[in-house]
């Protein structure tokens, strides 16, 4: 069964970069530019995983994840967050709201496939 990855930023660049990395692993990959569609998305269709920037307009990462782990559809997902700012603070906010892992974007390239293989209990022992 192929695993489904929404992946969340507002910049076409990085979703594409992402897209790339996840489809040369054999994920399905659902694109949202705007943090205020993952609602809709999730609920017509919940991914087995999701992806989400931290700095978005109209609504943080942050406040996505605090938000979707309030829907019943989407509060078992796991999460990664990912963001160029990799203050501690930023990280414990993060976390705080119920994302399972936080990546700075500079992490992208070494350990994205290594976790979200690992969250979604793919890895190879």
């Amino acid at each position: 069964m192929c695993k489904t990855i929404l992946v969340v930023d507002d910049d076409v660049h990085i979703l594409a970069l992402i897209e790339l990395f996840l489809k040369r692993y054999g994920f399905q990959v659902i694109k949202a530019n705007s943090p205020q569609k993952v609602p809709d998305i999730v609920r017509v269709s919940p991914p087995d995983l999701i992806i989400s920037d931290v700095m978005m307009p109209g609504m943080s990462g942050i406040e996505l994840c605090a938000m979707l782990r309030t829907l019943p559809q989407s509060r078992h997902i796991p999460i990664i967050v990912v963001s160029a700012n990799t203050d501690a603070e930023v990280t414990r906010n993060c976390l705080a709201v119920g994302a399972n892992l936080f990546l700075g974007k500079v992490d992208i390239h070494q350990r994205l496939i290594r976790e979200v293989l690992q969250l979604l209990n793919l890895a190879s022992s």
